[in-house]
């Protein structure tokens, strides 16, 4: 009888082993996509940090939304991490509030927890301050979203932040997500290209080429074919679509126009 009892009782404290352990995942090497900083949505138009951790280099790196940085990993154990200081680029960026808040919150965690998909981090008094979800799952579900309303024909309002000379013809875009194809017009050319690399903010075109007519006002077409050679990355606004270069900058603004 005392034989039983005891042979239930290892059972019992296996199992509670087990599923303790199944509660508790370390932390491995991955990529993590930001969801929210101190318990709050992030505005999805900004562009997302990204946090890459590599246990085998004691290391993580990764996008502030504008900036690259990296850091070193002093200590990981299960549920507890102590990072070393933070170095990041310092280039001008179009938002640097998501950057400036997402930086100041990374400095201060002390423990974390991994369920699945998601790393949640917290600070030294158990507050949650920054929470992360597996970027190769979040973007497959939000391509299908922001790809649905990138799919479209706009019209260029902005150039480098200035307004189109209403004298000049207003260069278009077409932007076919099917074929991974754009086309369109730049104020006189008709031109097309490739769609190298779509995601929920980048926009990379490649091979772009146009017919050569001369027309009698070419600031418009010399400057817009600048811009767009210079995109890499997006934003959706309402009904305005934002190409931006590699430094953040906005380089073009478009308006939905069918």
């Amino acid at each position: 009888m005392k034989f039983t009892k005891i042979v239930l009782l290892l059972m019992c404290v296996v199992v509670f082993q087990s599923c303790a352990t199944k509660e508790k995942e370390t932390l491995s090497t991955g990529n993590w996509l930001l969801a929210s900083i101190n318990n709050a949505p992030i505005n999805k138009s900004n562009v997302l940090p990204t946090l890459s951790v590599d246990i085998e280099k004691m290391m993580l790196f990764g996008n502030g939304g504008c900036n690259n940085y990296s850091g070193s990993i002093k200590s990981i154990t299960q549920g507890n991490i102590s990072i070393g200081n933070i170095a990041s680029t310092s280039k001008a960026c179009v938002n640097r509030d998501i950057e400036s808040d997402y930086y100041k919150a990374l400095n201060t965690i002390k423990t974390y927890t991994v369920s699945g998909k998601e790393l949640t981090f917290f600070d030294e008094d158990g507050s949650v301050v920054l929470l992360f979800l597996k970027q190769k799952e979040v973007l497959k579900e939000t391509e299908k979203i922001v790809n649905k309303r990138l799919h479209d024909i706009w019209a260029v309002t902005q150039i480098d932040k200035k307004a189109i000379d209403k004298t000049a013809k207003t260069p278009s875009l077409e932007i076919n997500l099917t074929t991974m194809k754009v086309m369109g017009n730049d104020g006189c050319n008709n031109f097309s290209g490739t769609i190298n690399e779509v995601s929920d903010t980048k926009f990379v075109i490649d091979n772009l080429a146009s017919t050569r007519k001369m027309c009698p006002n070419m600031d418009v077409v010399n400057n817009f074919n600048k811009a767009i050679n210079s995109v890499i990355s997006y934003k959706l606004d309402s009904l305005n679509l934002i190409l931006l270069d590699a430094n953040g900058k906005e380089v073009l603004k478009l308006l939905k126009v069918d």
